[in-house]
């Protein structure tokens, strides 16, 4: 069974429509956050309003119906797939997509082509989706789930390995003592404190596979689109190495501990994961489609039950998802470069004749 294609309005939208609670607010906290909202709204209105000659000439005809705002929406998706994705000349080194807010993350086109079909995900773009999910005004991503970026992980694992381990004191290395701190830059550690579920994607081995700590209940639990049980040997190890690295950037949060009796050579004291049985992917190239994914429509609900509640994907919403998230992150509003994305996939209407999508080797 597959999932339905929904109607997509407005420009980018991922509402996912999950309850998670109310959260009171007095009235007087709702007003203060109004008026920031009115000058960012008043803001984007004026930009469009200077921007409105440059891209009017690329639009076409007038949008007259809800119909015809879906196709347009959905050709704009594709065209911006297709700009991003297609190596032109010698510009894979162009930059794509920068935070305005003066964190110096960069993704370069080079890192875009990493979502055509046959390709590895780069971590750059995961990275970018968790810092962008984070921001997402729900109840979801705003009180009770943070996404932590996956950099900091990633470096730690390529220095120390999935042992993880000080052989001079038979304990997991500090955090402070490690390198490339730099990648904590792009974490809250406000909400990495106080979140009640964390979620951290994962890659090694080429494979990405996300780890949800639920933090309340002491509970860890492993969404992997390629294995149901857990594996002996790297993995077993990776499983350890993730509970203690994320405890311990709690733990330097100012959260407390969730392994207080640890002590010297008690390497295997942290939490066990439980497999939560989700879809398989289809080929040997989409776990990092699946990651976004799950991140983005898992509640803490389902993460008790034996299966996983989704419906199969097929290959055509695979190659969706891919343009979702490829347009997701051009078009945010925070991104630097965002008016040169839109202005490159509306000129993409004019040429027809435009060369095929290339692709990347398929993933032995």
């Amino acid at each position: 069974m597959a999932v339905a294609q929904g109607d997509i309005g407005s420009l980018p939208s991922f509402d996912l429509g999950i309850d998670f609670g109310s959260q009171s607010q007095s009235q007087s906290q709702l007003e203060k956050e109004k008026e920031p909202a009115q000058e960012t709204k008043k803001h984007d209105q004026d930009m469009q309003k200077q921007k409105g000659k440059e891209i009017q000439q690329h639009q076409g005809p007038e949008i007259k119906t809800p119909e015809e705002a879906i196709q347009k929406r959905q050709c704009m998706r594709k065209l911006c797939y297709k700009w991003a994705t297609k190596p032109e000349g010698n510009n894979e080194y162009q930059h794509l997509f920068r935070f305005k807010n003066g964190k110096q993350f960069e993704a370069m086109r080079y890192h875009f082509t990493s979502m055509v079909e046959g390709a590895e995900m780069d971590l750059a773009i995961v990275q970018i989706m968790c810092i962008l999910y984070n921001r997402e005004n729900n109840e979801k991503f705003k009180y009770t789930t943070y996404c932590v970026p996956p950099l900091f992980l990633h470096n730690i694992l390529e220095k120390y390995g999935p042992d993880y381990i000080d052989t001079k004191t038979g304990l997991p290395y500090k955090i402070e003592t490690m390198p490339n701190l730099d990648a904590l830059d792009y974490i809250d550690e406000n909400k990495i404190k106080s979140s009640p579920f964390l979620f951290a994607p994962i890659l090694y081995s080429h494979h990405w596979w996300l780890y949800v700590l639920d933090v309340t209940n002491k509970k860890f639990y492993v969404l992997d689109s390629k294995n149901s049980e857990p594996r002996r040997g790297d993995r077993n190890k990776l499983n350890r190495f993730a509970s203690n690295v994320l405890d311990h950037m709690r733990v330097r949060a100012g959260a407390e501990t969730m392994f207080p009796r640890m002590t010297k050579n008690m390497v295997t004291h942290s939490l066990f994961p439980k497999y939560i049985r989700v879809p398989k992917q289809p080929n040997a190239f989409d776990c990092g489609v699946y990651v976004l994914k799950y991140m983005d429509i898992v509640n803490s609900s389902q993460l008790g039950k034996k299966n996983f509640t989704v419906l199969i994907w097929t290959e055509d919403e695979l190659q969706r998802f891919r343009e979702e998230f490829v347009e997701r992150i051009l078009y945010d509003g925070d991104n630097y470069y965002r008016h040169q994305a839109i202005k490159a996939s509306m000129q993409l209407q004019d040429t027809p004749n435009h060369p095929p999508l290339s692709r990347a080797p398929t993933l032995n």
